[in-house]
C-alpha cells in the first residue's frame, strides 16, 4: 500500500468515499448473507470498483507519494485503526484529514514510536490517503 499527501480536503474526502464504495462492493461480492447475486449485478459492481480504483489513482497522482508502506507498517496501520473510535473513523477509512482529525490522530498515536512516519506527515498539515 502507498501513502499519499494531498493538499485538498475536498479531494481527500472524495478518496474516502471512493475507498468506502470499493469496500462496500467487495463486501457484497464476498457476502455469505446475500447469495445468488445476478451476474449483471456482479458485472456492475466490478465496473464501479474499476471506476473507484481509477479515480483514486487519479486523485492520488495529484498529490505526492510519501512512501510505500512495508508489510509491518500496513499491519500496524490496521491495528492502530482499532484502538479507538477516532482512529477507526479516520485510519480505518484510509484517509486522515488535515486539521482537527489530524490532531486527534496525532494525539492518539503519540505513544507509539512506530507511528512516527504518520505523525511526521500529519505535522506537515496535509491530508493523508492510504491506497
Amino acid at each position: 500500500m502507498k501513502l499519499y499527501a494531498l493538499d485538498s480536503v475536498e479531494t481527500a474526502q472524495a478518496c474516502r468515499l471512493l475507498i468506502r464504495l470499493n469496500n462496500d462492493c467487495a463486501s457484497l461480492q464476498w457476502s455469505d448473507t446475500i447469495r445468488g447475486i445476478p451476474s449483471d449485478v456482479l458485472d456492475g459492481m466490478e465496473t464501479v470498483q474499476g471506476y473507484a480504483e481509477t479515480k483514486l489513482n487519479d486523485f492520488c497522482a495529484q498529490g505526492k507519494l510519501l512512501r510505500e508502506l512495508t508489510d509491518e507498517e500496513e499491519t500496524l496501520w490496521h491495528s492502530w485503526s482499532k484502538i479507538s473510535e477516532t482512529l477507526r473513523r479516520s485510519m480505518g477509512s484510509g484517509v486522515i484529514l488535515a486539521g482537527k482529525e489530524s490532531r486527534m490522530v496525532q494525539e492518539a498515536l503519540e505513544n507509539f514510536p512506530e507511528a512516527s512516519f504518520i505523525i511526521e506527515a500529519l505535522r506537515e498539515g496535509e491530508n493523508l490517503v492510504l491506497i
